[in-house]
């Protein structure tokens, strides 16, 4: 018999094999979506700042500059940006690393649990299709680097619950409070230690409640945090509005059964699914959470052999994905109630319970081949939906054209699709996108000022203006509508009405060199000349390298000291 050091390598490696092999083409992807604001390629994205200035660690740590307080998961961006900068493997292959890290130690938290299909859980979460939402999908950083720190927490107690060593409480306290700092959906890890020490002993008692209240601490208090940072942005003029409490709590039920659904039939999968409107008034609403309430009960009445595993299984699932069932409002339910990515703290409790019953059917002497040869089977099922899903999170376009395939009427994917289409040159394509969004949600700002960017790139900033004005009539809070609208006011020589944009526009982003070389020339055309030296140079001392502030400075200082020696006249 093979040693157990050995035994344990093989399996680390076969995980590993299983996770490269199954996410192979995601590693050849661009930017998608939102990462951009995580990378921090657009000025007026308040991370662009913290990215790129040395200081801006202090700040992640510090202020409230960012939006969600993650500080690790921002630290460890601001490591990444100065490591890779604007090339995309390199942030994908830290997902990759860090889902294959918290795999394996899944796998150790489920022996740990003396789960006899702990390997076989373990890879069954590493290549299951829903996990590409946040493997693939840079900006998921907070989900792939919270997972393990979460795992190691859990495996931290067990081992403190085992020996009583102080050490491991230690270790778990400080892993769960780092897990917090990437992603705050970690909340719960301590009522899955209470549902652990269930698990172990059948009970939860006074000594166990005791010695997980330190843990409730740091939760409560991150996740509060969270929660201020977060609510001023839920609410995005002109998108759709949160749903009231009643509607949330009532959506939850159809939240779990999705999600459950998918977990176990991982098929259709899309990045934007049909946003849900569930009426609080109608009894139907209530049907699927009564319907999970009533699955709730039933479960002790199953024989005892298979009731605590589901119990175990089901309980530490629903409670994972308890912060993402709607019930707090999140930014996110303005495109959809779920996504794949809100399930992946959730996910393994399911694998391990799929695996159980594999397992289970594998002691059955003749069901033995069957069962073992099934759960080779789903691996290997569950790699390929894995490869096919990870072609989609390729690029943009691909990851859009997939969502309206599902889901056609999404006036964000179609919104998101005109970007790409747009900036791949494919003027009337991306055109017909932004009116569709429109047409489906007229209030949308953003399409509103794509769709007027894209008129002006075509020559026609008459047409854009409308575009932009309805942009910030919507949302007033849109920093570059101030400046493209400034441009084309600019463009059709109306500077008196372009300038105050424009300086709407530097002044909210002082640091983009764009944006002093927009106003510069506004106050040219204007005739105040000084002023507009003074924004060139700024332009160019932000950025060196651009060309048009240089190349336009240099003929306004040659008119300046043209000025200056020209005669004077009585």
């Amino acid at each position: 018999m093979l040693p157990r050091a050995w035994t344990d390598a093989a399996g680390v490696i076969l995980i590993g094999l299983a996770v490269v092999v199954a996410f192979w083409p995601s590693l050849g992807g661009g930017f998608l979506w939102d990462d951009d604001s995580w990378i921090a390629a657009t000025p007026s994205v308040p991370m662009h700042r913290l990215m790129r200035d040395d200081a801006g660690l202090l700040d992640i740590w510090l202020t409230a500059k960012a939006e969600d307080y993650w500080p690790l998961t921002n630290s460890l961006f601001w490591i990444e940006w100065r490591l890779w900068g604007m090339n995309p493997a390199g942030y994908r292959a830290v997902n990759l690393l860090l889902h294959g890290i918290g795999s394996v130690l899944v796998w150790r938290v489920l022996r740990r649990l003396r789960l006899e299909a702990a390997w076989l859980g373990a890879v069954l979460f590493a290549v299951h299709p829903v996990t590409v939402a946040s493997v693939a999908w840079i900006s998921e950083l907070k989900n792939c680097l919270s997972l393990p720190l979460y795992a190691a927490a859990l495996l931290a107690w067990l081992r403190f619950d085992e020996g009583g060593q102080r050490r491991w409480y230690a270790a778990s306290l400080v892993a769960f409070v780092l897990a917090l700092l990437a992603k705050t959906s970690t909340v719960v890890l301590p009522v899955v230690l209470l549902a652990c020490c269930w698990w172990r002993r059948g009970r939860i008692d006074r000594r166990d409640l005791l010695r997980t209240a330190a843990f409730f601490v740091p939760a409560l208090l991150l996740g509060g945090v969270t929660m201020l940072r977060q609510s001023p942005h839920i609410v995005i003029p002109g998108e759709p509005m949160p749903d009231g409490l009643l509607s949330r709590i009532a959506a939850s039920g159809w939240v779990v059964w999705f999600y459950l659904g998918k977990a176990l039939l991982p098929l259709r999968l899309a990045m934007l699914y049909p946003r849900w409107q569930v009426d609080p008034t109608s009894p139907t609403a209530w049907l699927p959470l009564a319907a999970a309430i009533g699955a709730a009960v039933a479960i002790p009445r199953l024989p005892r052999r298979v009731a605590r595993p589901v119990a175990m299984a089901m309980g530490c699932y629903v409670v994972a994905l308890g912060p993402v069932l709607g019930i707090v409002n999140m930014l996110f339910r303005r495109y959809s109630l779920v996504s794949d990515h809100l399930q992946y703290l959730a996910l393994p409790a399911i694998t391990a319970l799929v695996a159980t019953a594999v397992m289970a059917a594998a002691k059955i002497t003749w069901l033995r081949p069957t069962a073992l040869g099934a759960g080779g089977m789903l691996v290997a099922a569950l790699m390929a939906l894995t490869w096919q899903r990870s072609e989609v999170f390729r690029s943009t376009e691909s990851l859009m054209r997939d969502s309206l395939v599902a889901n056609p009427d999404s006036w964000a994917a179609h919104t998101n699709l005109g970007v790409v289409l747009i900036g791949s040159g494919r003027m009337p394509e991306g055109i017909e996108h932004y009116r569709e969004a429109l047409r489906l949600m007229p209030t949308s700002a953003k399409a509103h000022n794509n769709l007027g960017s894209a008129l002006f790139s075509l020559g026609r900033p008459q047409e854009a203006i409308p575009h932009y004005q309805e942009a910030l009539r919507i949302n007033p809070n849109l920093v570059e509508i101030h400046s493209n609208l400034g441009v084309a006011f600019g463009i059709i020589g109306r500077p008196d009405e372009a300038i105050p944009h424009l300086q709407e526009a530097v002044r909210t982003m002082p640091a983009s060199a764009q944006a002093h070389n927009n106003l510069a020339h506004a106050l040219v055309l204007q005739g105040r000349l000084g002023e507009a030296v003074d924004h060139y140079e700024e332009s160019l001392r932000l950025n060196p390298d651009h060309s048009t502030a240089r190349d336009h400075l240099q003929r306004l200082r040659e008119v300046l000291e043209k000025q200056q020696n020209a005669p004077h006249t009585e």
